[in-house]
């Protein structure tokens, strides 16, 4: 999936400039405006985060380990 460019205000890109990383997004198809009382997640979504996560980390330990 094509991603937007956007500018996230926060400092991660300084950290890259130090650790190899990326920032990504991941939806959650809830409703609402993220960082807003009327943000509704769907749990659902977590799952796909967690594996997210779990397979970033897999592949970071066999980088590190080779």
């Amino acid at each position: 999936m094509p991603a937007q460019l956007c500018n996230a205000d926060d400092d991660f890109a300084l950290y890259q400039e130090c650790i190899p990383g990326f920032y990504g997004f991941l939806g959650s198809g809830g409703n609402g405006t993220l960082h807003q009382s009327n943000y509704r997640c769907d749990d659902a979504g977590l799952t796909y985060g967690a594996r997210f996560h779990e397979l970033a980390a897999t592949a970071l330990l066999k980088w590190v380990r080779a």
